[in-house]
């Protein structure tokens, strides 16, 4: 067992980014296949089927038909657009950086969030309802600032505590 755990921590990561390309790859060509193919039916089939003439007319099935035309073109090119764009994300490794960039904009949001709440004069109110939240779920209020930066999309308790009396303080100079 400790011989399979070293063979899997020694996996080469651009060996797993280059199968994750291929698996990513093939899948969008298997979809661009059956698009492809639906395509043709769209185009080639201008009437309707005996079976359900008497459920649709004339103008209903061309609706559709040509519903299915544009969407089935739309998805042709939004799923281009999308495995390329993921095979770059992939590739440059950028995932890392938005995965950062994402936590860093969640603090902020919050942060704007308790701001605004102070400013319309509910800073107790916040504060309470922080409180309770964090009881219900069990949340240990106490972290280090940078372990809650880097494990934690949202500002700790008491990070956000500080910050609401912070706020009320300067709400109260202005």
């Amino acid at each position: 067992m400790q011989q399979h755990t070293e063979t899997i921590m020694n996996i080469d990561e651009g060996a797993i980014v280059f199968l994750i390309l291929l698996f990513s790859w093939a899948e969008y060509l298997w979809e661009l296949y059956l698009s492809l193919r639906q395509l043709k039916i769209y185009k080639t089939n201008n009437t309707i089927p005996d079976d359900l003439k008497d459920m649709l007319n004339e103008e209903s099935f061309k609706k559709a038909r040509l519903y299915g035309i544009d969407k089935s073109q739309f998805r042709i090119v939004k799923e281009f657009y999308s495995i390329v764009l993921t095979s770059v994300i992939l590739y440059k490794r950028w995932i890392a950086v938005a995965w950062v960039d994402a936590e860093t904009l969640s603090r902020k949001f919050e942060f704007e969030a308790d701001n605004f709440a102070v400013s319309l004069n509910y800073p107790q109110e916040l504060r309470s309802a922080l409180i309770k939240l964090g009881k219900d779920n069990l949340d240990y209020p106490i972290y280090d600032k940078l372990y809650s930066a880097w494990y934690h999309s949202h500002p700790s308790l008491l990070h956000r505590i500080e910050n609401i009396r912070t706020q009320t303080a300067n709400t109260k100079k202005d």
